[in-house]
């Protein structure tokens, strides 16, 4: 007794297993989209304020006295520390400003680390990396802390707001 399965059932089942492949790879995109987009938005955004690169001089000119937080949204090691920053900022009840360089590429990035040394360093204290944490007094760079490998870290923001005994004494 052998039956014969007619072809019309191998047609279906080949139609299922392309929906299939189609569904898996069309969710899979979805997703990944979805995430890049995410990892767009700062951790920070409602948090502190935040400001684009070209608005710092307006902004400088109005707050001559600021603490300022550089940084890249899609970058690992920023989300890190902007994550541990939301306690800092609670703990210390400090008022921060975040400049999102995400949008820009690595020569807008230069050349706006070029345009805060020229504008605002006095000396030896030189805008040159993300992440950075920039001490503002009277318009211009009285100290910061960053590193060039990108991994800067809260205890590196800590000890530079201790130092100048910035935010609250008991915190």
């Amino acid at each position: 007794m052998n039956r014969k399965i007619p072809g019309r059932n191998y047609l279906i089942l080949i139609l299922l297993f392309i929906i299939t492949i189609g569904g898996a790879i069309s969710f899979y995109i979805v997703y990944s989209n979805a995430s890049n987009e995410e990892l767009k938005i700062p951790v920070l955004r409602d948090k502190v304020a935040e400001i684009k690169t070209g608005d710092v001089d307006v902004f400088l000119s109005e707050n001559p006295d600021a603490l300022i937080y550089v940084g890249v949204a899609n970058d690992e090691n920023s989300r890190k520390l902007e994550k541990d920053l939301i306690d800092l900022i609670d703990r210390k009840q400090i008022e921060l400003v975040y400049v999102n360089l995400t949008d820009l590429t690595e020569k807008e990035r230069t050349d706006f680390y070029k345009s805060m040394n020229d504008n605002y360093s006095s000396g030896e204290k030189k805008l040159s990396n993300y992440p950075a944490f920039i001490i503002i007094k009277n318009q211009k760079i009285y100290d910061l802390v960053q590193r060039n490998s990108h991994d800067l870290y809260l205890g590196d923001v800590e000890q530079l707001l201790d130092i100048y005994e910035i935010g609250e004494k008991n915190a």
